[in-house]
């Protein structure tokens, strides 16, 4: 609970039972993302209790950007998306120390820096990111 507890201090906000469903544009560029609470439904075959959407629980989460992560690799899209930003020589973003990339101001962790790992190595990585974004940028 420390880290969780420590997180919440330095602002880093968690979404838990919520599920994206859409991305909100104004004149074609992104400002938001549309997102929903869930609960738990009944135990499936598996025995597995999968999330199920809350009518009436959507709201707006205002964003800059959004990068879909799933481990595999960066598409030519987001490639396209992310500029010049040096790769590693296993094709993800390459960062220093810092999670700072090549192109200045610009972080990038958890998936599209490693391929994809554990849950607690993401958010350890997106704390320690955001204390060096908060010491970078003051």
């Amino acid at each position: 609970h420390k880290e969780r507890d420590l997180a919440l201090e330095k602002g880093i906000h968690f979404l838990i039972l919520s599920q994206p469903l859409d991305y909100v544009e104004e004149n074609g560029k992104l400002t938001g993302l549309k997102i929903a609470r869930t609960e738990l439904g009944e135990p499936d075959e598996s025995c597995r209790r999968r999330p199920v959407v809350i009518k009436g629980s959507e709201y707006i989460f205002k964003v800059d950007y959004v990068i879909e992560a799933i481990g595999q690799r960066i598409d030519d899209e987001t490639k396209g998306a992310i500029g010049n930003v040096e790769l590693n020589k296993n094709g993800w973003i390459k960062v220093d120390d810092n999670f700072l990339t090549s192109i200045e101001k610009v972080f990038a962790g958890g998936d599209i820096i490693n391929g994809g790992t554990t849950a607690v190595q993401a958010v350890a990585e997106g704390m320690k990111t955001a204390i060096a974004i908060n010491e970078i940028l003051k």
